[in-house]
């Protein structure tokens, strides 16, 4: 995962940050002789300047709604792309970006077709970036 750009609102003592744009890379391994579709992703983002799941705060859900196959016994890469703007209040944001480290958790469901059924496998990561 990693923070590509940030959306600024010109203040007039300071800028603020308002919104945060990330790529997350993807790796959908399948250790199935069958292969299978990814309809969708879904999940929650969280932003903290530590790992503590305890204090992360909730910026914004996430999508990836384009099906994508996994071949059996394979593996797919793919490249997520979103905007977060649910952000704390903007002095709290603006602290966790100025940090030296950054902790960003994504936790939500990959939901999977197979030839004669559908399912989902829960994730939580978390990513210093």
């Amino acid at each position: 995962m990693r923070i590509v750009g940030i959306g600024w609102d010109d203040g007039i003592l300071i800028d603020l940050p308002t919104s945060l744009h990330i790529e997350m890379d993807l790796t959908v391994i399948n250790d199935n002789v069958m292969g299978a579709v990814i309809d969708k992703v879904k999940g929650k983002a969280y932003l903290s300047d530590n790992d503590d799941p305890q204090e992360n705060d909730f910026i914004g859900d996430f999508s990836v709604e384009k099906p994508f196959e996994v071949p059996g016994n394979g593996k797919v890469d793919i490249t997520v792309d979103f905007y977060l703007r649910d952000l704390p209040s903007p002095v709290k944001t603006a602290k966790i970006i100025d940090s030296e480290t950054i902790f960003l958790r994504t936790a939500g469901n990959v939901y999977l077709s197979l030839s004669f059924f559908d399912f989902s496998i829960p994730f939580d990561e978390t990513e210093r970036i």
